[in-house]
């Protein structure tokens, strides 16, 4: 990566079609991703693939108004990344702080197995796979949904302010505002690709900071008096 200059076309499988192209140059994403995201379009193809993260933020392509106004405000209130999939929906379904094994969580690691497979095997053998997880993971999140509206119910009005009041709470709250339909179906696609965008991310983020922070003392030292700045003794 750094002898390419943080840009690299890799060669996959000559019968797969899967030459992908890889940078980490800021300058590359931010020219892909946001100054000129319209210009690069996922297509069918993509979402066929990941047919399981319906229309979520990773298979938009312009319709993300509607998507990125309750990120926005969230990501504006400085909420912690490890508290990503918490902070979506307001519910721990337990990928994150429990070793055991959890059902949710392995839905997720087939379903993203399955996705890999679609991109490594000839066309001719693409399948939609009936055991890559769909199932618990729709029945998880729509439980989820249902518990959140009737908290609502019994709740009645909730500020942002107000502990409990999360991006789901936000959709359902400002659905007019926001000029999008917020029934069951878009509520769990973007429940499901914050989870996955915020599981092994934060991991493999924490696990970098782990190992690059006792090297980098200049750093730690920065860390530890902003620490004590916040949190005095």
């Amino acid at each position: 990566m750094r002898a390419s200059g943080g840009t690299y076309l890799f060669k996959g499988l000559w019968f797969a079609n899967m030459d992908i192209l890889t940078t980490v140059d800021p300058a590359n994403v931010h020219y892909i991703m946001s100054a000129n995201f319209m210009n690069f379009p996922k297509g069918p193809k993509f979402k066929e693939m990941f047919d399981v993260l319906g229309n979520g933020i990773f298979n938009a392509d312009l319709d993300m108004e509607g998507l990125c106004s309750g990120l926005e405000r969230f990501c504006s209130k400085g909420s912690l990344l490890t508290q990503l999939v918490y902070w979506s929906n307001g519910y721990d379904p337990g990928c994150i702080y429990r070793f055991s094994d959890v059902p949710f969580s392995k839905a997720m690691d087939d379903a993203e197995e399955a996705i890999l497979f679609r991109h490594a095997l000839p066309e001719i053998k693409l399948r939609k796979e009936d055991d890559y997880g769909s199932e618990t993971l729709d029945y998880t999140i729509d439980k989820y949904i249902s518990k959140k509206r009737e908290d609502l119910k019994e709740r009645g009005y909730l500020k942002e302010s107000e502990e409990g009041f999360d991006l789901l709470t936000f959709y359902l709250k400002e659905e007019e505002s926001l000029g999008v339909k917020c029934d069951d179906k878009f509520l769990r696609d973007n429940i499901l690709n914050l989870m996955i965008a915020g599981r092994d991310t934060t991991s493999s983020a924490l696990t970098w900071f782990i190992w690059l922070r006792p090297i980098n003392p200049q750093v730690e030292e920065k860390i530890r008096d902003e620490i004590n700045s916040c949190y005095p003794r």
